[in-house]
């Protein structure tokens, strides 16, 4: 959107019968990286900003450059409003005056105190106030609002609008606010507001052959009552057409819709979209158009959801981060990948500590996949929003330990869907569970001690009420978990794990080794490897996959490695067993819940490398676990069945 103040003179004068094309008087999208010139921020301290200060409880879904009050990173004065204003705007000669904005507002409560959001206009310069009306709340994501002003503002030649957010003196969150505009809409105005699946979204990858239906909101930006319209896609070489009659779509009212015609996805690779709405005298062609991408891919990857935590013994409100990583591991065992990443105590990691820190403002935080950074509180939620998220190439690793050297190996195999070009990683995390040291530093401080917070925390795995414990909980008692003891390959990933380009339904494989320290107990050690997009301002994690690191083999291991294929498996699939020495062999496949499903006694098999078939058409769709044991050493690895 171009940023632009147009000021009316003269005596021209529309009206709504009238009127073709729109007449903007104001324009803000704050793409220019600072406060526009005419726009202020009072008080001019601790306030507004362009761009907006992000943090753990302000943080905005993206919206390229915004205007923003983060009332979590830089609390505003003592019950004091903080508002952001426009320049003065001449509105004489206008009889109609529609404000439009995009906002991010949450509308959040904390200690009894509601944040407020307003809209506010000035008709002398600024000299006065009045307040518009609020700004609605939308804890997920910006939304797109309009206010009919006219009666307020037209005829007007000193007009100044603006936004005010209140924080009653409280530490609450904070406003964002995007494309600012006052216009005289046109009579005829349909405008495409969104579009589902969103290009890069998980509902943007498929199955080929299966089907993808569009949808999204219709908006009536103009004066006039919808009636009709058309709403068409094409995908390069077709255009689909799905005509809506018999619906009165009132003025800056909007419609859903559902395209009646859904789009089969022809092969693999990407399809890009485009759609539109035609609409008979539509005045303003600037906001007919969307587009999307559509991936075809050959199967779908198993994804896990990785939590991050950042903690600390001496965070006293960590406890409740113990509290919510202990409950997601009860409740999704096998479809998370939990790490907590210390900071500023014995456990501490410094790298993965300081990767951490760089995406969080605060502790507890969690950063689930590096894409959202929440509250432990919310990882539930967050959980729910990623778990359907595209994993882009199944992970299993095999993870072996040598309990003489101590070296604990992991070779990753990751299978990918989709083509791939650009910086993509692995690396490898331990972490280990019941860690225990004495001294102060080890005792967890409580600040919900002997409190009540209206929070559940009865810790599942412990049943401790940490609001019936101690202020500062002494070492003797505490046992952590989820202990991030290092990160092979660094925060973010292994320089040249992966090739720059990679091919759908290629394997890459690479090895990570781990000399686990004599300290650490490897029986109770998890080894997880993260695919990594080293492109993203976040090196968001894209897909896990983890298992225990095993009770050891010796010197003499026979097992050299072990690859299932092809995984996803249909009526059948093959088991790659590598030996150093003579061995014998069994094969034993586990389903989710730990059910023996199939079993096989291969007998004394030659050092080499040998394929014994598993026989999966009767297996139901899902994930299931392959376990090749020897005398001395068991390997397990994942397999995926789908029919």
């Amino acid at each position: 959107m171009k940023k632009s103040l147009l000021f009316l003179f003269g005596s021209v004068l529309f009206t709504a019968g009238s009127l073709t094309a729109q007449t903007v008087y104001l324009s803000e999208d704050f793409e220019g990286g600072s406060m526009p010139a005419g726009w202020n921020a009072n008080p001019t301290t601790n306030a507004w900003a362009v761009p907006s200060v992000t943090s753990t409880y302000f943080a905005p879904p993206a919206h390229t450059v915004f205007a923003g009050c983060d009332d979590d990173a830089v609390q505003t004065a003592a019950n004091a409003a903080s508002d952001i204003t426009s320049p003065v705007v001449n509105l004489s000669a206008a009889t109609t005056v529609v404000l439009k904005y995009d906002a991010f507002f949450q509308g959040l409560a904390y200690n009894n105190i509601t944040e407020v959001g307003d809209v506010i206009y000035s008709t002398d310069g600024g000299t006065t106030w009045t307040v518009a009306g609020t700004v609605p709340a939308n804890t997920t994501a910006w939304g797109t609002y309009t206010i009919n002003l006219s009666s307020q503002l037209a005829g007007q030649s000193n007009v100044k609008i603006g936004f005010r957010y209140e924080d009653g003196g409280e530490w609450l969150y904070g406003l964002g606010v995007d494309n600012v505009s006052l216009s005289t809409p046109a009579a005829n105005d349909a405008a495409v507001m969104t579009l589902n699946p969103v290009a890069g979204s998980p509902a943007a990858y498929g199955l080929v052959s299966n089907q993808v239906t569009f949808t999204g909101t219709i908006m009536n930006d103009g004066l006039n009552p919808i009636t009709s319209m058309a709403l068409k896609y094409n995908d390069g070489t077709t255009t689909y057409t799905d005509n809506i009659s018999a619906v009165n779509i009132a003025s800056f009212a909007t419609y859903n819709f559902s395209h009646n015609v859904p789009y089969t996805i022809p092969s693999t690779g990407a399809h890009p979209i485009t759609f539109w709405v035609e609409l008979s005298g539509d005045g303003d062609h600037t906001n007919d158009t969307l587009t999307t991408s559509i991936v075809g891919v050959s199967f779908m990857p198993v994804h896990s959801v990785t939590v991050e935590e950042g903690t600390g013994t001496w965070c006293g409100w960590c406890v409740r981060g113990i509290v919510y990583m202990d409950s997601m591991r009860a409740v999704h065992p096998t479809t998370t990948s939990l790490i907590a990443v210390h900071n500023g105590d014995p456990m501490v990691v410094t790298a993965y500590d300081a990767g951490v820190g760089t995406l969080i403002s605060g502790y507890p935080s969690t950063l689930v996949n590096r894409a959202l950074v929440s509250d432990p509180m919310n990882i539930f939620d967050d959980y729910n929003n990623s778990i359907g998220d595209f994993g882009f190439a199944d992970l299993t690793p095999t993870i072996t330990f040598n309990m003489n050297t101590r070296v604990a190996t992991v070779v990753a195999n990751a299978h990918f869907a989709v083509d791939l070009s650009g910086d993509y990683r692995l690396a490898c995390v331990f972490t280990e569970d019941d860690v225990h040291g004495t001294g102060s530093t080890w005792d967890q401080h409580n600040y919900y001690s002997s409190q009540s917070q209206n929070l559940p925390l009865v810790d599942p795995e412990s049943g401790w009420d940490f609001q019936t414990l101690p202020a500062t909980i002494p070492n003797a008692q505490m046992y952590y978990d989820f202990v991030a003891r290092t990160i092979v390959g660094g925060f973010t990933g292994q320089t040249g794990s992966l090739p720059a380009n990679i091919a759908a339904n290629s394997t890459q494989t690479y090895t990570f080794n781990y000399t686990v320290p004599a300290g650490y107990d490897v029986t109770k050690m998890r080894a997880y490897i993260l695919l990594i997009d080293n492109q993203s301002s976040t090196v968001r994690i894209l897909n896990s996959a983890g298992g225990a690191v095993p009770l050891g083999v010796s010197e003499n291991a026979s097992l050299n490695g072990v690859v299932v294929y092809p995984n996803p498996a249909s009526d059948a699939t093959n088991v790659e067993v590598d030996l150093l020495n003579n061995d014998n062999i069994s094969v034993e496949v586990y389903d989710m819940t730990g059910n023996l499903v199939s079993s096989s006694n291969e007998g004394q098999m030659s050092a080499g490398k040998h394929n014994i078939a598993v026989n999966t058409s009767s297996f139901a769709n899902g994930m299931y676990f392959v376990k090749v044991i020897s005398s001395n050493s068991v390997v397990t690895n994942k397999v995926t069945v789908s029919h």
